[in-house]
C-alpha cells in the first residue's frame, strides 16, 4: 500500500518538476544541482533545489518537504505509527508521548533486572565468604582439639610413667 502511494507520488513529484524545470534550460538545471548542498530527495531521487523544499530530520537525513510529509501521513494512517520515522533509518523525528512512556518503562525493568542481578551476586560472594569463615574456623577448632589431646595425652603418659613432675616429686617425698 505504501509503496503504491510512495510510486504515484513520485510520479506527481517527477510531473511537477518537469513542468517547473520545461522553462529553464537544462545546463541550468544541472548546474544548479549539482552546487545544492542538499542533495537529492531519496523518496522521489530528484534534487532538492532550495532550501524552502527541503526537510531535514533530526537523523540528518533530508528530503523534499512534500515527499516525507506524505510519507508520514501514510505512518499515520496506514500503521498508526505516531513517530515520524524516517524513510531511511527509521529513526524516530516526533516521539509520542506514548512512546516515550513506553521506552522509560522498558528502561525502568532493564534497570531492575540488572539490579536484582547485582543483588543476587553480592548474596552470592556474602554466602561464599561466610562458608569460607565456617571451614576457617572448623579448621582452627580441630587444630586446637587436636593440639588439646596431643596436651593431654603427653600428661597422661607422665603419669603413667611416675615420675617428672614437680609434683610427683613432692607426692613422694
Amino acid at each position: 500500500m505504501i509503496a503504491q502511494r510512495l510510486a504515484s507520488m513520485k510520479a506527481a513529484s517527477a510531473d511537477a518538476h518537469k513542468t517547473a524545470s520545461a522553462d529553464v534550460p537544462q545546463s541550468d538545471v544541472v548546474s544548479a544541482g549539482r552546487d545544492s548542498s542538499f542533495g537529492d530527495c531519496k523518496i522521489c531521487s530528484y534534487i532538492i533545489e532550495s532550501k524552502r523544499d527541503v526537510k531535514t530530520l533530526p537523523c540528518g537525513h533530508s528530503f523534499h518537504f512534500n515527499c516525507i510529509s506524505e510519507f508520514h501521513r501514510l505512518k499515520l494512517r496506514d500503521e498508526k505509527n505516531p513517530d515520524m520515522p524516517c524513510f531511511l533509518c527509521g529513526a524516530a523525528s516526533n516521539k509520542s508521548i506514548a512512546s516515550v512512556v513506553e521506552e522509560r518503562r522498558k528502561k525502568r525493568e532493564e534497570d531492575k533486572v540488572q539490579a536484582e542481578e547485582e543483588q543476587r551476586k553480592l548474596e552470592q560472594k556474602l554466602a561464599e565468604e561466610q562458608e569460607e569463615a565456617r571451614q576457617r574456623r572448623e579448621a582452627e577448632s580441630s587444630m586446637s582439639h587436636a593440639s588439646a589431646a596431643a596436651a593431654a595425652a603427653v600428661a597422661s603418659r607422665r603419669a603413667r610413667r611416675g615420675g617428672g613432675g614437680a609434683l610427683s616429686a613432692l607426692a613422694r617425698a
